[in-house]
């Protein structure tokens, strides 16, 4: 653990009262807490892969959060104001992930004890390291045993099975209303290990349904691996990942009060109407398809006019310049990186045919958001992040 480090902006004018926090766990992790301040928050959780890069993360963050107004309100040791978890320690079975791949060997694994997670993970045959995170009830333990499950996946660990009795775990199978409704046929492939649906959400700011309680995506649907993609998709796929390596801690959207970052991903088979092959791709649960056809939103974008990046939209960053902005290169060398990297994708993006934004209007809170266009196979590839407005 370290420092929590807690912002907040205040402003009665433009009806701002939200909060901003960021703390790290297990030396290479960061989680980030934000939304209206007396509401329940929204949680992220990133993995760096080392406590260098986590630091870099939180620095550059507080950064970003002090320009758009945020103040620092106060630091303390992180999880100083943890709830006290359920008494009745209900002990769920443990799920345990592996990596092996590009010469590793070790895993991760995580249970849920009342309202407490426990996490082991390291070199396997190795001591394990311990990190537990106590949630104030049982629900927000198992919402954030998802997300981390949905991170892990993403960065190639792969799901080799529950151990024991799990009361508490997400079934496996979900309610007529959580069961995705839509057309058939478009299927989404992302980098790293198979997830589900609802797994893929969690790992981007947690998107809601348009209730603003409950999850948007159904656990019922599971996503493809990049390997199975069509193949024209897959090459562009892995351009924009080399182009983009550090894409996940970039943050795509700039006026949204998360940080999520971007990942890479196809959907074959979608059709004439991107907006609901990705509704489709997603997993939207049946109770949500409605509210989300509504929601939804498409805009046509011709990337080649984005001379910022494609995350900078060319009106309203006419007047842009990056060394107004970041400094001089020698100064802000992380900054530019970012910069230089999206400028790298937002030429491959351009190689794309009916470029688009596809996003949700403000009825729902947090909610996906993707940046594409369609293959000369007729595959959409797109980076997928999230947005939030609170």
């Amino acid at each position: 653990m370290c420092a929590m480090v807690r912002l907040e902006l205040i402003d009665p004018k433009e009806k701002h009262k939200k909060f901003w926090e960021i703390h790290v766990e297990n030396d290479d992790e960061t989680v980030v807490e934000y939304g209206r301040i007396g509401a329940a928050p929204h949680v992220s959780h990133k993995d760096h892969g080392s406590a260098a890069e986590a630091k870099k993360f939180m620095d550059k963050m507080l950064k970003s959060k002090k320009k758009k107004g945020y103040t620092e309100v106060r630091t303390a040791e992180a999880g100083d104001d943890a709830k006290e978890s359920n008494p009745k320690k209900n002990k769920t079975a443990v799920l345990r992930l592996e990596c092996h791949g590009d010469g590793h060997n070790k895993f991760w694994q995580i249970t849920i004890e009342g309202c407490t997670t426990v996490v082991e993970y390291g070199a396997i045959g190795a001591k394990p390291r311990v990190s537990k995170k106590e949630h104030g009830s049982i629900a927000g333990a198992l919402k954030y045993k998802i997300g981390l499950v949905g991170k892990k996946k993403k960065t190639g660990y792969e799901e080799v099975g529950d151990q024991g009795n799990d009361a508490n775990a997400t079934p496996q199978t979900t309610s007529q209303a959580s069961r995705p409704q839509g057309p058939d046929g478009a299927k989404l492939f992302v980098m790293g290990a198979r997830c589900s649906a609802l797994e893929l959400e969690k790992r981007h700011d947690d998107w809601e349904g348009g209730d603003g309680e409950d999850d948007l995506c159904s656990d019922d649907v599971m996503h493809g691996i990049m390997s199975d993609a069509p193949q024209v998709a897959r090459q562009v796929a892995e351009e924009l990942a080399k182009a983009m390596p550090d894409l996940e801690d970039i943050q795509i959207m700039g006026s949204s009060e998360g940080s999520d970052g971007g990942e890479i991903v196809v959907i074959s088979s979608p059709g004439l109407d991107p907006k609901a092959a990705i509704l489709n791709a997603l997993g939207i649960r049946r109770v949500n398809w409605e509210s989300s056809k509504k929601a939804a939103t498409l805009k046509s974008i011709d990337f080649k006019t984005h001379k910022h990046g494609f995350t900078r939209d060319p009106d309203e960053y006419e007047d842009f310049d990056p060394v107004d902005e970041f400094g001089e290169r020698e100064e802000e060398p992380d900054m530019w990186n970012e910069y230089d990297q999206i400028i790298a994708g937002t030429k491959i993006l351009s190689s794309l045919d009916k470029g688009f934004l596809f996003n949700y209007l403000d009825s729902h809170a947090v909610a996906p958001v993707v940046f594409g266009g369609y293959a000369s196979d007729g595959s959409i590839v797109g980076v997928l992040s999230s947005r939030v407005w609170t």
